[in-house]
């Protein structure tokens, strides 16, 4: 626990580490609660907008959120159902796109199909199969682009709230360790002193460690080694 060794040692600044502690970990906790709400929002306006006509309810992975952002529309799956499938031809929507670098990828001309039983035609449409998103996860946002820029701002809120959340755990690391180094370099001192050398030299005269809070509620640890010349 931060400050147990420098409250061992009976040192004032052991309040220092347990207050830092306790704000560190409120400012972990209440980014990942704001995260989490952002990211049920978002994914619910998906549910009720983008994904309304096709029926789509079922969670998907970040990676397709992502793309939600990213496409007005996700394009069949297969165009024509029944038989073998037939890739989603227009490039503008995530299928078509990832059909059209299928095509580039395999074939010797992606304008030019080669026959569908050949092992270059084979590895596109595999290729495609691994990446197009299924019936089940299709979406659209046309006739609704105020819902989708409402859900890129909220998806983005929600990223930076995630990023907030890694940031203090960082910081609670870097408290942790902090506490360590400090009660380790105290102990030293007390039983042996301080390193110094006769004439002339540098010798360690302490370990000085400050937090405050930015404008923006972030907050800024810092920790330094005092040298003394001697």
């Amino acid at each position: 626990m931060p400050g147990a060794g420098q409250f061992a040692l009976k040192q004032q600044r052991s309040v220092a580490y347990l207050v830092a502690e306790a704000f560190l970990v409120v400012q972990y906790l209440a980014a990942r609660r704001d995260g989490n709400r952002e990211r049920d929002a978002y994914r619910a306006l998906a549910v009720s907008v983008a994904r309304k006509p096709f029926d789509g309810s079922q969670l998907g992975s970040w990676d397709y959120y992502e793309r939600l952002e990213q496409f007005l529309e996700s394009g069949a799956y297969d165009r024509i159902p029944g038989g073998a499938v037939d890739p989603e031809t227009d490039a503008s929507t995530f299928n078509g796109f990832r059909w059209q670098l299928a095509r580039e990828t395999f074939w010797r001309d992606p304008n030019v199909a080669p026959a569908l039983a050949s092992a270059e035609y084979q590895r596109a449409l595999a290729f495609y199969e691994r990446q197009a998103v299924g019936e089940a996860f299709r979406w659209s946002w046309r006739d609704a682009r105020l819902q989708q820029d409402v859900y890129v701002q909220t998806i983005r809120s929600a990223n930076r709230s995630y990023q907030r959340a890694v940031n203090m755990l960082g910081i609670v690391a870097v408290n942790h360790l902090a506490s360590l180094i400090d009660a380790y370099v105290s102990v030293r001192l007390r039983h042996f002193g301080a390193p110094e050398k006769s004439g002339s030299g540098m010798a360690l005269g302490g370990i000085e460690t400050t937090y405050d809070v930015t404008p923006l509620g972030q907050a800024r640890f810092q920790a330094g080694v005092r040298l003394v010349a001697r």
